[in-house]
């Protein structure tokens, strides 16, 4: 949840508006449309006709302000000052409230009033702006499409805009791509190019390198971001692309309206809501001392299920340059935000993924687990692997659904090439969504070095495997284990000498985090908590395949629970040893 606390608001303002007698707010508008029905050929005057839906709106929003419900503003220090606003960004059960009947009724009149003004001026884009605007707010987002498609284009590309607004709101992100693009195209360079910039969204080095360059050499940034930002390859249409439009619109029906807060549109409001989205709800702020008159802070609230979707910098530099701890969806200081409609979003912290090489290309391996009585539900859960090497061609993919099922195992072939996975899990019916994204670099390692794929980690089969796709069914979707438990590992040597060779072989499991004392202690012997497992042997192997399958079968001692490096170490003689790594928790 983010908090957005403004200056002051005056209860004076609410009272010398009248805002204390709302039934009758828009009597005087709905008197002179029943004047303008029985009277039919009196004279139709656009700007009167403006002026009166515009009185509308702006009486509409002194109802919405003045329902606030009421709630408590944090103090201190805020997390970022955007301009006049102070920021704070925390995580809760903020649950978005029920809105009152008093806003409901009051918005609905204030369409009827937008309808009939857009039937007499169907070519005004503030009329229709705002028709569209309160629709999709009311919930009628079929409505505000139909509306859209009505506009007459007063601006070439306004029709476009809205209609790309609604579509997205409807959630048919393919087509609000499509609409959007209409849009662009039919604006001149320069609006186009404000459309365009994403530098509030991007830091560091990639957003100075953004802001030095013209709006035409911002298109190749701007494309790989978008391709990287997409919430879910799996869901049709980038949705995080066609959002970031939708606050475009959003902004543009809000710069010449009257806003839902007591404070003057300006730069501050317009960053938050391209970085965090439109506001889902508005608090009147009470202090916990004593209050003075006139001092009442509105607290903007933005979604509590919003997740940082545009990608790091490092992942839009380099597609090998990020692990999965380096794209959290929950960063603790999101720079963008954005929650998608049709799923809540986690992260698939808890999976296995691994590469094994075959020539000039890799097979990459993914396994994950769901719970079922953890939000998936007992409906089919669909799961994907996607790895893209570049946003121009399409990526090789994996899907399968789960039906009952709480376990997938999927394997894409690409070439060895650094290049992006996406392991994604989407729920329709539980409307849950998890992913794990991250850069992966098969090594490209000369055929005549040795080298090392990753390790698989593998419920105990009971024969072990030979090849990678006996081991495959067994695979493991969660990296946990217990104390004394019997788990295998499969891993693949590369570059062995066609005679074969005779390799050294070492296994051990180290706890995480052990301080300095302990390693040292554990080294020469005196403790062996932080290491409990240590295996070495010997070993003939030859070389049949280009690829030379292992494996091993190992019984895990009683240990602390905690995170666990299991680490596998392969030498020969005159040859550098490799070391391929896994991460264990151990539970219990």
């Amino acid at each position: 949840m983010l908090a957005v606390r403004q200056v002051v608001v005056s209860l004076l303002f609410y009272i010398t508006a009248g805002l204390l007698l709302p039934a009758g707010a828009l009597s005087q508008s709905q008197a002179e449309q029943r004047q303008r029905r029985d009277d039919p050929q009196s004279d139709i005057d656009p700007r009167r006709i403006l002026s009166q839906a515009r009185r509308s709106q702006e009486r509409f929003e002194l109802v919405r302000r003045y329902h606030f419900p009421k709630g408590y503003a944090r103090t201190g220090e805020c997390d970022e000052r955007i301009g006049r606003l102070c920021m704070w960004h925390q995580r809760g059960d903020d649950e978005i409230p029920e809105e009152p009947s008093e806003v409901r009724e009051a918005r609905k009149r204030l369409i009827l009033d937008l309808e009939e003004a857009a039937v007499v001026l169907p070519a005004d884009d503030w009329i229709t702006g705002q028709l569209v605007k309160y629709l999709v707010e009311d919930g009628r987002a079929d409505a505000a499409y139909d509306a859209a498609r009505r506009c007459l284009p007063a601006s070439d590309w306004w029709c476009s805009a809205l209609t790309g607004y609604a579509l997205h709101k409807r959630g048919q992100y393919e087509a609000a791509e499509a609409a959007f693009a209409d849009a662009l195209a039919a604006m001149d360079p320069e609006q186009r190019c404000r459309w365009r910039d994403i530098s509030l969204l991007i830091a560091g080095d990639l957003a100075r390198d953004y802001r030095r360059r013209s709006c035409r050499e911002r298109e190749t940034i701007e494309r790989r971001v978008w391709w990287l930002a997409d919430p879910l390859y799996l869901y049709p249409g980038n949705d995080r692309l066609t959002e970031q439009l939708a606050r475009q619109v959003q902004i543009q029906m809000q710069e010449d309206a009257a806003p839902p807060f007591e404070i003057a549109w300006g730069s501050d409001l317009r960053e938050v809501v391209l970085r965090y989205g439109w506001p889902t709800h508005f608090e009147q702020a009470q202090s916990f001392g004593v209050r003075t008159i006139g001092q009442l802070p509105t607290v903007i609230h933005h979604h509590p299920d919003g997740r940082t979707f545009v990608p790091p910098p490092a992942a839009a530099e380099g597609l090998g340059n990020v692990g999965a701890e380096g794209w959290p969806l929950l960063p603790a200081k999101p720079r963008s935000e954005y929650a998608p409609a049709y799923a809540e979003f986690d992260s698939v912290t808890e999976h296995q993924l691994a590469l094994f090489r075959r020539g000039d290309s890799a097979i990459v391996v993914a396994a994950v687990e769901i719970d079922r009585e953890g939000g998936w539900g007992a409906g089919p859960v669909q799961a994907a692997l996607f790895v893209a090497h570049d946003e121009r061609s399409a990526p090789a993919r994996s899907t399968v659904t789960m039906t009952s099922e709480e376990k997938a195992v999927l394997t894409v072939t690409v070439a060895a090439e650094p290049a992006i996975a996406s392991l994604e899990l989407l729920s329709a019916d539980a409307k849950k969504a998890g992913r794990a994204r991250y850069g992966i670099r098969p090594p490209a390692t000369p055929r005549t070095v040795l080298a090392i794929s990753d390790i698989l980690v593998l419920d105990e089969p009971a024969v072990l495997p030979s090849y990678l796709t006996q081991a495959l069914p067994h695979t493991r979707g969660l990296l946990q284990a217990r104390g004394n438990e019997r788990i295998a590992l499969y891993w693949e040597l590369y570059g062995l000498q066609p005679q074969g060779e005779h390799l050294r072989m070492s296994l051990t499991l180290t706890r995480k985090g052990s301080n300095l004392f302990r390693t040292i202690t554990d080294w020469i012997g005196i403790a062996s908590e932080d290491r409990p497992l240590s295996l070495d042997w010997e070993e003939a192997v030859d070389r049949r395949y280009a690829a030379t399958p292992r494996s091993l079968t190992v019984e895990l001692p009683k240990m602390d629970k905690g995170t666990y490096a299991l680490e596998l170490q392969v030498s020969a003689c005159g040859r550098e040893p490799v070391i391929a790594s896994r991460e264990v928790v151990v539970r219990e």
